[in-house]
């Protein structure tokens, strides 16, 4: 039996794919750039699963009853109870959204010269850690970077290599972040028992754990579904296990807080939390809003609270597994196992005739609007890897196409639509020889602004 979506459509949004023409020249105006196309020139927007989500009737009720009283209004403190009952945290700073609860930890924390492990850090992450000083160090197992593998857990962190930083560099590490789903590679889950050693690990050399929660109900849903011995647990359940192992957590409440906007740092100590202050007041605002109005906090309550039912987030599981499926059953080259809230193609593999350097992702995402108006999210991504020792260093390179499904937004005939469109480019792939290149001479990695140009054999 198929699965049914726990909710029905309340409002409607109408949403026009243009014609070919004109969307030919919409991405030529956009300088080839999908980021700088306009929302309303796109008919399905696959590019971020971050803030594009539909909110509940509850979250847009709560938002009428919030208290916009600058300080010690009751929205933060209804926020703040929320996180302590589902997190286990007892404080909590709002911030603007994710990359602020990043800032403020690693101001907080972070010395020159310090070294933060993780399984992978999420881009701003990395930034954040080295504007402050720091260096970030990945420590994934060895499945991830093979992203055909169907290890179900390729979020993990290594823990011989984690244990293998930590000896070199004794002093010099305040804490370590394991992100929840790895968001990098695939959007991978961690396990619970990989969550219990790292937080041993961590105690026993006196290093403070922190999540980087942005998915923590999808990844408490891998686990549910993945390891036998949570089968019968509930989702919430799940949630305040995980975070039991923590000593605090930073958070865009733009994912599982199915909200627009919004960041969260959670602390169990309150030293850290007072100084921690400190620079939420510098950077974000009052502590009691972090730069957002009160309305904003009584949606992200509510959203957490949503966030961690299972009936939710196995309807939204199933569909990106519908579209995984469906794209495996063409044979179009995939990220294994199918991420919680993406599916990324491997556009080196879909494009075989097109170098890396001519960036293969940045042509399928062209390829993918051009066709049906669809637009996801080209990434080419750049990864040191180290052995056991950190003796050698290997760079891999990965150009990825995600498509992210934004939470009770679109329903499976969007879906399908996407993987029509998708097996009509894969089709024709073998005509494709030639890619993009770069009219700037900016970093490769590093695709924000870029600029294309066309290869001769275009049009």
């Amino acid at each position: 039996m198929n699965y049914v979506e726990p909710y029905k459509i309340k409002m409607i949004e109408y949403i026009e794919k243009g014609t070919l023409e004109e969307r030919k020249r919409w991405i030529k105006e956009a300088n080839y750039n999908l980021y700088n196309l306009k929302s309303n020139q796109v008919f399905i927007n696959l590019i971020f699963d971050s803030g594009t989500g539909s909110m509940s009737n509850i979250q847009w009720a709560e938002i009428m009853l919030a208290d916009e009283s600058y300080a010690g209004e009751s929205s933060y403190f209804y926020l703040k109870e929320i996180v302590y009952e589902i997190m286990g945290c007892d404080y909590c700073l709002p911030t603007h959204q994710g990359r602020g609860a990043e800032n403020i930890i690693c101001s907080t924390l972070i010395e020159p010269g310090d070294i933060i492990p993780s399984n992978i850090h999420y881009s701003t992450t990395s930034s954040n850690i080295k504007n402050c000083g720091g260096k970030p160090v990945n420590c994934i197992v060895e499945s991830a970077y093979d992203i055909e593998t169907e290890d179900l857990f390729k979020g993990n962190i290594d823990v011989e290599k984690l244990k293998n930083v930590i000896d070199n560099n004794i002093g010099k590490i305040p804490f370590i972040i394991l992100t929840i789903t790895c968001n990098t590679l695939g959007s991978q889950p961690v396990s619970m028992s990989n969550i219990k050693d790292v937080s041993k690990i961590c105690k026993e050399n006196n290093i403070l754990l922190f999540l980087d929660a942005s998915r923590f109900a999808e990844n408490a849903y891998s686990i549910k579904m993945i390891e036998e011995s949570y089968r019968e647990k509930g989702i919430k359940e799940i949630v305040n296990e995980m975070f039991s192992y923590s000593d605090g957590f930073i958070m865009s409440c733009k994912k599982d807080g199915l909200s627009t906007t919004g960041g969260i740092v959670g602390l169990k100590n309150k030293d850290i939390f007072m100084k921690a202050k400190n620079f939420c007041l510098l950077y974000e605002g009052y502590f009691t809003h972090g730069g957002m109005s009160s309305r904003d906090l009584k949606m992200i309550g509510r959203g957490i609270k949503e966030a961690v039912d299972f009936n939710c987030l196995d309807a939204r599981s199933k569909q990106v597994f519908k579209l995984g499926k469906k794209l495996d059953e063409i044979g179009i080259p995939i990220v294994k196992p199918y991420g919680g809230h993406a599916i990324y193609i491997d556009a080196r593999k879909f494009y075989e005739n097109v170098p890396l350097e001519e960036y293969p992702a940045q042509l399928l995402g062209y390829e993918l609007y051009l066709e049906g108006g669809v637009r996801g999210n080209a990434s080419n991504i750049k990864i040191k890897k180290s052995d056991v020792q950190n003796s050698t260093v290997e760079i891999k390179n990965y150009s990825l196409l995600r498509l992210s499904i934004p939470r009770r937004t679109y329903t499976d005939n969007h879906i399908m639509y996407v993987a029509e469109v998708l097996y009509s480019i894969w089709e024709k792939r073998e005509s494709k020889s030639k890619g993009f290149l770069r009219k700037d001479k900016g970093d490769f990695f590093n695709l924000n602004n870029y600029t294309m140009e066309f290869v001769s054999n275009f049009k």
